[in-house]
């Protein structure tokens, strides 16, 4: 969305999306198909109003990094089950007379679909880096706390993504497999 600009003339009228990077010198290169075009250095400089150690911006974005790959993982995690999810319904439509593919249609799915409800659990991280990206300071303690246990949830419901991909869809496609 449109934020206020900081500097009337000289900020973006959009906010970038994802962790900011830190103050320091980059180097930039175009390339398109393999070949390289251009290559220059670019300054990122902190903002001077704000008086922030460059250890409290590397632990901030640290954080950042870790809550923008968590959100990356489940979002990719529901994709694929959603994906199985069609494609399973669509090998088992005309197989309704088979009782043990449908049930291990049935549960397949039913797991399928509390991993999908644990994984969009998620999207309170989002709004967990956007109040990291917009504080100029370093996650205080109960931050930390707010931060880890969101993280923790994450990663149980990754596991249990893990757990389905192995062992549901498994057993899924053995009995796929006997119902040719």
């Amino acid at each position: 969305g449109i934020i206020a600009p900081a500097i009337i003339g000289r900020s973006p009228r959009q906010q970038p999306l994802g962790p900011l990077v830190l103050p320091g010198t980059y180097e930039v290169r175009l390339s398109l198909g393999g070949r390289e075009y251009h290559t220059t250095q670019l300054t990122v400089r902190a903002d001077p109003r704000v008086k922030v150690s460059m250890e409290d911006l590397t632990a901030q974005l640290g954080w950042q990094r870790a809550i923008a790959a968590g959100i990356t993982s489940a979002h990719d995690a529901i994709e694929a089950l959603r994906t199985l999810r069609q494609q399973l319904a669509d090998r088992v439509a005309g197989a309704k007379d088979n009782a043990t593919l449908a049930t291990a249609a049935q549960t397949f799915d039913r797991s399928a679909l509390q991993t999908i409800s644990g994984l969009a659990g998620s999207r309170g991280l989002t709004s967990n880096l956007s109040a990291l990206e917009n504080a100029d300071m370093k996650p205080n303690d109960s931050v930390v706390a707010v931060l880890q246990t969101s993280c923790a949830a994450v990663a149980n419901s990754l596991a249990r993504y893990t757990q389905v991909i192995q062992q549901d869809l498994a057993t899924m496609n053995a009995a796929l497999t006997a119902a040719r």
